[in-house]
């Protein structure tokens, strides 16, 4: 047989037809038998005959079981001796078995069943029909990229994800993933059973012995042809194209002759497509040396690590990527059964060594990679350039920066999400192999090409020298703070804790008087009910229960809201503070910093957030100390820049108490410095009055007097607004910052911006 014989399993075939025209005798030959569902047969294999430029074919036709009529089959069998199509014919025997029998002998199997892709081999690839006429063509080379498993793991897979009538066992993704890791369902139902899969295997356990009938009914053991070379040497399909034409007039199938004549070439190719990216995974000794080669050769090298969590501090590394060309990049995993003849030791061992070279590293949030890879004793010394701050340097106020809303807007590229790869409750660990991959290559391609463009968009706003000389600086330094631990003082935040402590109960005790009752004040639904006893409040109160916000608004109201609105500030800065007690191992802390979230300050804090300590002076670490401005430190900066007379009078004779603006009856009750910076900096109307607990009409009145009481310095403020927005970024002793906002057709976003703006002007 030549290589181009094409092995047609007729089960598909006869199926479609049977389903499609079941019911519907449109046909007739001469002596009125319907033919409907044999020119259905007819001209689906022609079509395939011409589209595929078939000239040498075996059609297989064995027990096709109860869907499909034994007087179709006899039927279809007549029609292909009649075209002098050749037939292998075999009742009782499985299709699949026999096309195992041929696969050594031919070079395509024409199914629509997936089984038979257990049959593909370096001689032999198999073509799938899709809806629309497309074909799905797979070989050797490309089985593992479009299933994501070898050919003798086909039954296993389809055994995992087969529906039957209930919910698949496993989707695709965890299938392949089972089976990369494992090899076999044997093996995977084995350690199912020992109980160490977790809750899948469970659930694998629960089905074993259906799933391991279920495997041998999908393999195909090669029937008993004898030699099939010599057996089926005559292979011609349709040699005589005029005889066949002739049969075809006498069923009455007129329309299929145009079907007939061939095309000068075979048209099936199984290509790459040469646009792809080339990514790929760097898994035995030879390829890490070729690694380690490429980058260490390079100037610039984009990293980006995998991992099971988005807090470095708990997640477990899998594996990280490089990239240093564009649409190209490696994967070396980290995890044992991902790699081959190498361990992870060793594994580590190379990369230390790589992390040691003069290439400068670049990456989206390189601090999480910096941190994962010292928790997991590797050490990346040579940080350059995060893409993920360079975005938010140029672009202050954009709603995100993650790497896939980043790459859309600076690229035009759409790359797919975490969320869009892994499915809720599982991990990495979950998917095919491929698919990380992928999705670890493509990061680090984004990374390296964002770096590319970002580069560019720093020195075109003159704000590079900055970035690279202190921006990135005060990155490595909270990378070392994050790894390291803040150092607190205790002592402090106890006696801060106390404070609050009493401050809480005394409100408790005035709220509980006002309301006559007792309630659970940390509840929305019990101080819901019981304020609408109150009988003041009852004509602002709903059904539904009051929420933080919107009892900040009614809060001027009535004293007892207001109180209880204190109450659960108090109550809100007493938990951050007691969970910094509680995170403080040998008087120090471990929080995650974000340089993005506030554009005005070095960084901000979480997990434990260390604003609380910073306002009790409890934090010894001067970085961060010096970001914390309490009310008259901001405003001594803002009466500097603005040289406000009347400003620095009363900053003069408040140098040893707090700010008051004396006089104003107005502020009476409040912090003065906060409500003045508050107005100053642009905060709108509703959020004065939710913050400091007032009624709109005392916060246009307020606002009125502060702006008669300092004239040049809403003056200068208001210029500055003004100047920014023309500008498209705001400016001060040769400092930048670009908002987005600045430039927004949106009023709102525009306002936001300006208010960003000045923050960062007075760093409050």
């Amino acid at each position: 047989m030549a290589d181009s014989l094409f092995v047609i399993d007729s089960t598909f075939l006869l199926e479609t037809s049977h389903n499609a025209f079941y019911g519907a005798p449109l046909l007739h030959d001469s002596s009125g038998r319907d033919t409907t569902m044999l020119f259905g047969v007819a001209r689906d294999l022609l079509r395939f005959r011409k589209q595929l430029g078939m000239r040498q074919a075996l059609i297989v036709i064995g027990d096709t079981g109860s869907c499909v009529p034994g007087q179709l089959v006899s039927d279809t069998i007549d029609l292909l001796k009649r075209l002098q199509a050749p037939v292998l014919y075999a009742k009782g025997e499985r299709v699949g078995d026999l096309c195992a029998a041929l696969a050594e002998h031919c070079a395509w199997i024409i199914t629509a069943n997936k089984a038979m892709l257990q049959l593909i081999n370096d001689r032999c690839g198999v073509i799938l029909p899709k809806k629309g006429g497309e074909l799905d063509v797979v070989t050797m080379t490309s089985i593992k990229d479009q299933l994501g498993v070898s050919p003798s793991q086909v039954p296993s897979l389809l055994a995992l994800i087969e529906k039957n009538g209930r919910d698949s066992v496993l989707t695709q993704r965890q299938a392949v993933r089972m089976l990369e890791v494992h090899g076999t369902l044997e093996t995977v139902l084995t350690k199912a059973a020992a109980g160490d899969l977790g809750q899948v295997g469970r659930k694998l356990a629960m089905r074993g012995d259906a799933l391991r009938e279920r495997c041998r009914e999908l393999h195909f053991r090669s029937a008993s042809l004898g030699d099939p070379k010599g057996r089926y040497g005559e292979t011609n399909f349709i040699e005589d194209v005029e005889s066949a034409a002739s049969a075809l007039k006498e069923y009455g199938f007129w329309s299929l002759i145009r079907l007939l004549p061939l095309p000068e070439q075979e048209l099936v190719r199984a290509e790459e497509n040469p646009t792809r990216p080339d990514y790929r995974a760097a898994r035995t000794p030879a390829e890490l040396d070729e690694l380690h080669k490429l980058v260490k050769a390079a100037e610039v090298c984009a990293l980006d690590t995998e991992a099971s969590d988005r807090d470095p501090r708990n997640a477990v590394l899998y594996g990280i990527a490089f990239s240093v060309i564009e649409r190209q990049a490696v994967y070396v995993p980290l995890i044992q059964s991902d790699l081959d003849r190498v361990s992870q030791e060793e594994v580590r061992t190379r990369l230390n060594k790589l992390f040691r070279a003069k290439t400068k590293f670049v990456g989206h949030n390189i601090k999480f990679d910096y941190l994962i890879l010292r928790k997991h004793g590797m050490r990346l010394r040579n940080i350059h350039f995060d893409t993920m701050l360079a975005a938010g340097e140029c672009f202050g106020d954009w709603d995100f920066f993650n790497l896939a809303d980043v790459s859309r807007r600076l690229l035009g590229t759409k790359i797919k999400r975490y969320s869009e790869i892994i499915e809720k409750e599982q991990t990495f660990l979950d998917v095919p192999f491929k698919d990380l991959v992928e999705h670890a290559c493509t990061d680090a391609d984004m990374s390296l090409r964002l770096f590319h463009r970002l580069n560019v968009e720093l020195r075109n706003r003159q704000l590079e020298d900055n970035f690279l000389r202190v921006r990135m600086h005060v990155l490595a330094r909270l990378a070392e703070m994050e790894c390291d631990g803040v150092r607190i003082d205790a002592k402090k935040i106890e006696m801060s804790i106390n404070l609050l402590l009493g401050e809480a109960d005394a409100l408790k005790k005035l709220i509980f008087q006002e309301a006559g009752c007792e309630f659970d004040l940390d509840s929305r639904k019990a101080t819901s009910d019981a304020l609408r006893k109150v009988e003041a409040l009852r004509e602002w109160m709903t059904s539904r229960s009051l929420t933080q916000s919107e009892m900040e608004q009614l809060a001027w109201r009535h004293r007892i809201i207001e109180q209880i609105v204190k109450y659960r500030r108090v109550r809100k800065r007493l938990r951050e503070l007691e969970a910094i007690r509680n995170a403080a191992r040998r008087g120090r802390v471990f929080p995650l910093f974000s340089q993005l979230r506030v554009p005005h300050l070095s960084a901000t804090s979480s997990s434990p957030n260390l604003d609380e300590a910073l306002r009790a002076n409890a934090v010894k670490d001067a970085l961060l100390g010096q970001d914390y401005r309490n009310a008259k430190h901001a405003l001594r900066r803002l009466q500097q820049i603005t040289k406000d007379e009347a400003l620095r009078t009363e900053l003069t004779r408040c140098a040893r108490s707090d700010f008051r603006c004396s006089g104003e009856s107005l502020l009476e009750g409040m912090e003065h410095g906060e409500v003045l910076l508050s107005i100053a900096i642009g905060l709108p109307s509703a959020a004065v009055c939710r913050r400091f607990l007032i009624s709109p009409e005392r916060a246009m009145r307020i606002k009125a007097n502060l702006q008669v009481r300092y004239p040049i310095l809403f003056e200068w403020l208001d210029r500055f607004r003004r100047e920014s927005i023309a500008r498209g970024y705001a400016e001060h002793d040769g400092q930048r910052i670009y908002l987005a906002g600045l430039r927004s057709s949106d009023v709102e976003k525009k306002n936001m911006a300006t208010t960003s703006a000045i923050r960062w002007l007075v760093r409050y």
